[in-house]
């Protein structure tokens, strides 16, 4: 059997790798106590706000569990089958617990500290870009330790690598996280009643379209023979993958119409200085009302003189006269 940290890596699916035992179980306790993390915070969420929604962002993480051994298989990744924690096979590719807890912060993560950006509306394309920065930094450190150590692996000829991960595997799983993140914001004003299910499935479906969307170019370099295969095209399909994650979180967010800051706040000031406008004019008409009894009141009493009961007894008797 081969261990997987010293694994010669190479086109094929590597076989009979060992699972390092330590190195497993500290990567799961560490993503599961994040995972419990945010289920607490999620549940508290949830109270607040009186709503299951907080709760299905964590059920629609658990389903995205699911994208992990397609884009294993379609991007040359594995985790060692021996000595597993096994919580999951699919397409021949075994998942460990420690990658099922992850994908609870990982993709439920930016929602939920999110959510009041959804309720008040108020998410703009800067704010995604930072979330993009972010999370592009977080993946890229979160896997480094058990990459080292072999936790698992990223076989074949893949160019372009921050520390023991390949970038465009980085960016592929950015455009993962948040195509479904701004799906779920567009969608979030419908998502009331039995509605807020479909959050449940949109997750997974937008995680598939993100990842998918970013990759399919090295999805392909690397169903090759990526030994023989010309660096020139392993470089491109790999810049390809992660110039395509960064025009596909742009694209949905252009079709989800979200405002940039200064749309945003020029926005907030035209109905600032609608109200102030409004104010303005309602306050003048009340002093040009208060201006016109004023000046009214003295031709009003000589034209319509008010008789008081003393005056009224020496009103003229007009009948009299007759």
């Amino acid at each position: 059997m081969l261990n997987a940290s010293v694994l010669e890596l190479a086109h094929t699916h590597p076989p009979d790798l060992v699972m390092p035992a330590m190195p497993q179980l500290v990567t799961t306790l560490l993503y599961g106590a994040g995972a419990v993390g945010f289920m607490v915070y999620a549940l508290w969420l949830a109270r607040r706000e009186r709503s299951l929604l907080p709760l299905i962002y964590v059920i629609g993480a658990w389903l995205t569990i699911f994208l992990e051994p397609v884009v294993d298989l379609l991007g040359n990744a594995v985790h060692p089958q021996t000595g597993q924690f096994h919580f999951v096979t699919s397409n021949g590719h075994p998942v460990p617990w420690a990658v099922f807890v992850g994908y609870v912060w990982y993709f439920a993560g930016t929602p939920l500290l999110c959510y009041q950006m959804f309720r008040d509306r108020s998410l703009t394309t800067d704010v995604v870009w930072k979330l993009f920065a972010g999370v592009v930094i977080c993946a890229a450190i979160v896997e480094q330790i058990p990459l080292y150590f072999g936790v698992w692996v990223y076989y074949g000829e893949q160019p372009m690598k921050f520390g023991f991960m390949p970038v465009w595997w980085i960016f592929a799983n950015t455009a993962a996280v948040l195509v479904p993140f701004v799906m779920i914001y567009k969608l979030f004003p419908r998502l009331v009643g039995w509605r807020q299910w479909l959050v449940a499935g949109l997750m997974p479906s937008g995680a598939f379209m993100g990842h998918a969307a970013a990759g399919w170019p090295m999805y392909n370099a690397l169903g090759t023979q990526t030994e023989t295969l010309s660096p020139l095209i392993l470089y491109g399909a790999s810049v390809a993958s992660i110039a395509l994650s960064i025009l596909v979180v742009w694209a949905v967010m252009a079709v989800a119409e979200l405002p940039d800051r200064r749309q945003a706040v020029t926005s907030t000031g035209c109905d600032n200085e609608s109200s102030r406008h409004a104010e303005e004019a309602s306050c003048k008409s009340i002093r040009l009302s208060a201006i016109w009894r004023s000046c009214s009141r003295p031709c009003r009493s000589r034209l319509f003189p008010r008789w008081t009961p003393a005056q009224a007894s020496r009103r003229p008797r007009w009948s009299a006269a007759f």
